[in-house]
């Protein structure tokens, strides 16, 4: 009985650390969707291909793979078009690779 008290610890452990990754995740999606409401801001939970086509000049944007955008607010602050987002690639591979994720605010102006 013995040998199946620690693998049965190490998934529901997991479970635990699953379950509250994805809680806070869509707690911070629904904060983010209510100040992009107060800003008068449109949001987008998934950034799309043309978005990241826009900003594949900037230094960031060439960094790694895996890049995904996504909880997308874009509007104007004091008149200057802007977007923020948040940012996710992969660097390194296998045991060694890591995964950046940062929020990024880009000013639009041309």
């Amino acid at each position: 009985m013995n040998f199946w008290i620690i693998p049965l610890g190490v998934i529901v452990i997991a479970g635990i650390i699953f379950i509250a990754t994805r809680y806070f995740s869509k707690q911070r999606k629904k904060a983010i969707q209510q100040t992009a409401e107060s800003l008068s801001f449109m949001f987008s939970e998934k950034g799309d291909k043309t978005l990241m086509d826009e900003f594949n000049g900037f230094h960031l944007f060439s960094l790694g793979y895996a890049r995904r955008i996504s909880n997308v607010l874009t509007g104007k602050f004091n008149l200057a078009p802007i977007t923020i987002m948040d940012y996710k690639y992969t660097t390194g591979g296998g045991k060694n690779s890591h995964t950046w994720q940062q929020t990024v605010l880009v000013n639009r102006m041309r």
